[in-house]
């Protein structure tokens, strides 16, 4: 409405009538009789009278009520004023300006019939434009009609087309071609500029595909990161089984020294007895030649006490040792199936969402972004097969290797236990019976289940 002005319309003598009834309305002086009805036809200036009025009312009379119906836009407000008066009658003044009314829907003009004798009786303005007589229009209401009919008709006639000369008549046909040529030139831009907004459109949605699909292929370099974290432990912990294998060769031959103290202490207690056999059936001798003979016997069957009583102790060190790494083995092997589980977990997971990010996008994707799904998908699937292989390991032929080599170690400490109490529980034996050791009773093997230690 800007460019519609009182300044900018071009008065004649088929229009100035309609012209100064408008400037009276838009300087709120009185017209009578009201309402005005400006009668046209199409291209008189009727709609630029009205969106003159507009403009001048908006700058010099702020406070006026105004309202500018037409048949594409009936605003709400004025709809209401057919329930509600108070706008109207509240106002400083107001102005109703009704364009199009040949136009207008049958609800159309029944709201219009009982909201114009509102603005008539308030003293107020109404203005209408139409390119027909009321008396022509059909379905007006009779109210309506008789309501246009005593109010002042305006009407605006249209000024006659200049004659073009003869040397511009001749150049019609080729300016008619020119500017076809120039309509289908203009519709095939409008169909290119559509293309390339479609293509800037599906440009954008395959970056945000991109992004999404390398925010993925982040994570799952992620939980590939954490995969290799959880073979790293299952690396150590067989490196504890091998350390725990080494612990039974020492046990072993520890074992095997024993059965050489025993071999020896079995010696020395024969020959113990046949001394004492043989002390007994011969001549009376001294006492003390007889404690000299029986001197280095003892000697030897206490240092072999002696050495029994060391690979106890050893024995039971190398046992709570042993002990120690079977429990931690355990643990390691709960906490590595538990992360395992966990990763796989995951990297199911984010399979899934790169399969949906694939899935979603209908387009066809930009060769340079063509292998990243399918590489997303690899990544994934190695690593599903590293969590697979990483929870069906060796794990349980582990825990069993190690259940036999502690079965072993509790056998090599019930023979130790057995070569001492026959060595202390002899009638001949001197000196006092040694106490057992705290590991001769059997202890039970640690649980298969072992619960996993907080923070671990």
């Amino acid at each position: 409405m800007i460019p519609f002005t009182f300044s900018t319309f071009v008065v004649k003598n088929e229009n100035r009538e309609a012209s100064d009834l408008c400037l009276a309305v838009a300087n709120l002086q009185p017209v009578k009789p009201q309402p005005l009805l400006l009668l046209a036809d199409s291209g008189a200036g009727k709609t630029h009278l009205l969106c003159a009025i507009v403009n001048h009312v908006k700058k010099h009379a702020p406070r006026t009520a105004l309202a500018y119906v037409t048949a594409r836009d009936f605003p709400m407000a004025v709809r209401a004023l057919a329930e509600d008066a108070g706008p109207v009658t509240r106002a400083h003044s107001a102005i109703l300006l009704v364009d199009q009314l040949e136009k207008l829907a049958p609800d159309l003009l029944e709201i219009l019939d009982r909201i114009a004798p509102l603005f008539l009786e308030e003293n107020r303005y109404l203005v209408i434009a139409a390119q027909t007589d009321p008396q022509e229009l059909p379905g007006l209401p009779a109210h309506l009609l008789s309501l246009l009919q005593s109010g002042r008709i305006a009407r605006l006639e249209k000024a006659a087309a200049p004659a073009i000369p003869d040397p511009l008549q001749k150049q019609v046909p080729q300016l008619q071609s020119e500017n076809q040529a120039l309509r289908h030139e203009l519709e095939t831009a409008r169909g290119e500029m559509a293309k390339l907004a479609n293509a800037a459109e599906q440009l954008a949605h395959l970056q945000e595909q991109y992004v999404k699909t390398e925010s993925a292929r982040q994570h799952l370099e992620c939980e590939r990161a954490m995969v290799n974290e959880s073979l790293a432990e299952q690396h150590i912990l067989e490196q504890e089984v091998r350390s725990l294998q080494q612990v039974l060769e020492e046990t072993r031959k520890q074992r095997d020294a024993c059965q050489a103290d025993s071999s020896a202490l079995a010696a020395a207690t024969a020959e113990l007895a046949r001394l004492r056999r043989q002390i007994a059936a011969g001549p009376a001798t001294p006492e003390r030649t007889a404690a000299d003979s029986l001197q280095p016997a003892e000697d030897e069957i206490q240092q072999v006490r002696q050495d029994v009583k060391d690979a106890h102790d050893e024995l039971g060190r190398w046992a709570l040792r042993a002990q120690a790494i079977l429990q931690q083995v355990e643990l390691n092997r709960a906490r590595f199936a538990e992360n395992a589980e966990r990763q796989l977990q995951r990297v199911l997971a984010l399979q899934q969402q790169v399969e949906e990010l694939t899935a979603q996008s209908n387009e066809p994707a930009r060769p340079p972004l063509a292998a990243e799904p399918d590489g997303a998908t690899d990544i994934a699937r190695q690593l599903r097969d590293i969590a697979d292989t990483a929870a069906q390991s060796a794990a349980a032929d582990a825990e069993t290797r190690l259940q036999t080599l502690y079965a072993q170690l509790l056998h090599a400490a019930q023979a130790l236990q057995d070569l001492s109490d026959r060595v202390n529980d002899r009638p001949d034996a001197p000196g006092p019976a040694q106490p057992r050791p705290w590991y001769a009773d059997p202890f039970p093997l640690p649980p298969n289940n072992v619960s996993k230690e907080p923070g671990s």
